[in-house]
């Protein structure tokens, strides 16, 4: 049985956002837990199974594999060359609740008696699912993600409350959302207590870009941060989905206390605000903060077909992502890039003047945002190319193009991907150079890509060549050949056509084996020459 975190009571003032590895008991005294594997590009997820790990979910778009391992296997398989990384499985928790103030603190009336509903727009709740039966929510479809049930129905309130703040009706009922006309999909990875793992957000993630969903929501959040995690929230952005996410509730006024997947310059990270504009107490703080929003004592549906108030970022995020909605609407053409600056462009600004850690850019509100002006990004600028040395690593580049000329440095937001994940990785802009070769990475931005070529050199490379300058030998005659190539530091190693390239100026004299010996065919002379990492040697060959 897979492990789970217990729930959260909706009256605690703070959450722990904690990732804590769930783990089940294996064959004798070896203990078995839940992995996320990073394969190198292409690699059969079989590779897995083949060390005895039992796997869960594979996801092709990321060359993962959800599996569990006992120690041997995990010993084997984080040495084995075709594994990047094996983390593990470690569970996400739902942040915590801490009043309807809200819709008249951001102006959605402005939106409102512009006719703008958030009619056709996508938003996937990923939570604990939502309360399909509640009159006052209209859900279009979604999944679940927890190993118990397949409904997505919510059976702890939290994403019913959630979704009620992005899209419950305007049905002259209990509460209107900022969104009423949205499209909600329930995508259920927490369970009854709260409880849910790294695992079930991927998979969920992943549901989201198959079904080309417009918005995820995510009022939720955990402390560490996990490749898996990253590797699927990028993918997202570079579809085009506008990703927000709530920036945690372990603040205490200073410091960086911002959750993953809020982290990541990719989502747009939601604080929380009272009635008053004061910073919630529980807020987290930190330079990845964007937005804030309302998030204290805030009314909407619950689950059980009740209404409820509750505090949070949890609470604070759905406003963002609603209102969002309303500007994709207004601006359908926008990029989900486009729709975040114009959404940060016209926050208002709270706190010290400007961006800060407490408040982002501040608080998400509609003024002007139905006649705002996109500035598009007109193109992106990074270097053509990039060479290191195996074993070492640099930051990458990139500088986005703006309508209006100005430019911005988009290193950090961007999404990167590598060709060839066996000479060079990227993990968020960051360039790891693996061994000697040559190969290509694609920065993505706001839809646009642009690709820069890799040239990786060995730490310790060949300098020359050592081979005899002349082998002469009769007709019919096998010969060996000893050639040899010494390294930088002195070391040497012998070359064969295994390890090296062999070539012959004309077969009909001699030709070479996989062991590096030499056929004599016909009379006459030709030339041998042997290449290795740029460095070549010839050596002529007559035959009698």
């Amino acid at each position: 049985m897979r492990g789970r975190l217990t729930g959260i009571s909706a009256s605690l003032a703070l959450a722990i956002a904690l990732m804590i590895p769930h783990s089940v008991q294996g064959v004798g005294n070896s203990l078995s837990k839940d992995y996320l594997i990073l394969l190198t590009s292409g690699t059969d997820s079989e590779l897995v199974s083949s060390f005895g790990g039992v796997i869960y979910e594979t996801f092709d778009s990321f060359d993962l594999v959800s599996a569990s391992l006992d120690t041997s296997a995990y010993e084997a398989l984080r040495l084995h060359p075709n594994v990047l990384k094996i983390e593990a499985d470690a569970e996400v928790e739902l942040e915590a609740q801490q009043e309807d103030y809200g819709a008249g603190l951001i102006g959605a009336k402005r939106y409102w008696d512009s006719n703008l509903t958030g009619k056709g727009i996508k938003i996937g709740i990923i939570d604990s699912g939502i309360d399909t039966k509640h009159f006052d929510l209209k859900v279009t479809g979604g999944a679940s993600f927890v190993d118990y049930t397949t409904s997505y129905h919510d059976d702890n309130g939290h994403g019913t409350h959630v979704a009620g703040i992005v899209a419950a009706l305007n049905n002259s009922v209990g509460y209107r959302g900022i969104a009423p006309n949205a499209e909600l999909y329930a995508l259920k990875v927490f369970d009854a207590d709260g409880g849910g793992n790294i695992s079930g957000l991927v998979h969920a993630i992943q549901w989201a870009i198959d079904h080309e969903l417009d918005i995820i929501n995510m009022s939720l959040g955990a402390q560490a941060d996990s490749t898996a995690l990253r590797l699927a929230i990028e993918q997202a952005s570079k579809e085009g989905l506008l990703l927000v996410s709530a920036a945690g509730n372990d603040g205490t006024g200073s410091g960086n206390t911002v959750d993953y997947p809020a982290a990541y310059p990719q989502t747009i990270a939601v604080g929380a605000v009272d009635q008053q504009l004061r910073l919630a107490p529980f807020s987290s703080t930190g330079a990845a903060v964007d937005l804030t929003a309302p998030g204290v004592l805030v009314s909407s549906t619950y689950f059980q077909n009740q209404y409820a108030k509750m505090s949070g970022t949890s609470m604070a995020t759905p406003y963002v992502s609603a209102m969002a909605a309303l500007l994709m609407e207004a601006k359908p053409q926008a990029t989900a890039t486009e729709i975040r600056d114009l959404l940060q462009k016209n926050a208002k600004d709270l706190g010290a003047s400007g961006r800060d850690p407490l408040f982002g850019q501040g608080l998400v509100q509609s003024f002007a945002f139905a006649n705002a002006q996109i500035n598009e990004v007109k193109s992106i600028e990074t270097f053509t190319s990039y060479k290191g040395i195996a074993g070492t690593s640099q930051q990458l580049k990139v500088t986005a193009v703006y309508q209006d000329g100005t430019k911005k440095d988009v290193s950090k937001e961007a999404v990167w991907t590598s060709n060839n994940s066996n000479i060079v990785s990227v993990e968020a802009n960051t360039l790891k150079y693996l061994k000697a070769g040559k190969t290509t990475v694609t920065a993505t931005f706001s839809g646009i890509s642009k690709t820069s070529t890799v040239t990786v050199t060995e730490s310790n490379p060949i300098i020359t060549i050592t081979a005899p300058k002349e082998l002469t030998g009769q007709k019919g005659q096998r010969m060996k050949i000893k050639i040899q190539a010494i390294r930088k530091n002195g070391t040497t190693i012998t070359l064969t056509p295994d390890n090296s390239l062999w070539t012959t100026s004309n077969p009909a004299i001699f030709t070479t084996d996989r062991k590096g010996e030499i056929t004599l065919k016909n009379r006459g002379t030709a030339t041998l020459t042997i290449q290795k990492n740029g460095v070549k040697s010839t050596v002529v060959v007559k035959v009698r």
